[in-house]
């Protein structure tokens, strides 16, 4: 291999790097990833959404930078998104709030449209907003039933 080729690939691998590191989620993004991704293995999730795509993007205004959420045949996809990226970036929906409001909305004490009418937090969209309501029951999990008592 010649000095050239060498230089060459070396150069190829650092971009590579570069651009490895660029996509990699931060803030605001990595905490969503890391609460939604679990649904890429659930099978409701991808029996849902199967025939689905949809972009949302999802700001926390305590805690940047957003994320570009994206829903595409059962399989949701994230993407870091500054915040001056917001108006420009193609989406259906956007839901902006803190980050603990989107705690509760992720737990089920928040309901998104509820917060939107009492103005806790701002919806873009909403009518789309709605085909992710099953999305955050999913989270929830499946209801339990109350376990019978020895004493009952």
């Amino acid at each position: 291999m010649s000095d050239d080729q060498a230089e060459a690939e070396k150069k190829a691998k650092i971009k590579e790097l570069k651009e490895k590191r660029k996509k990699r989620l931060k803030g605001f993004a990595k905490t969503v990833s890391g609460i939604l991704g679990v649904l890429n293995k659930n099978d409701d999730f991808k029996r849902i959404y199967r025939n689905q795509e949809l972009r949302f993007a999802l700001v926390a205004t305590d805690y940047p930078p957003g994320v570009l959420l994206k829903i595409d045949k059962g399989e949701i996809d994230f993407e870091n998104l500054k915040h001056d990226e917001v108006k420009k970036t193609k989406k259906d929906g956007l839901i902006q709030c803190t980050l603990e409001q989107f705690m509760a909305i992720t737990t089920g004490k928040l309901d998104p449209i509820k917060g939107w009418i009492t103005r806790k937090i701002k919806l873009r969209g909403p009518r789309k907003l709605v085909r992710l309501m099953p999305m955050f029951k999913l989270l929830k999990g499946p209801k339990k039933e109350k376990e019978p008592t020895p004493d009952s």
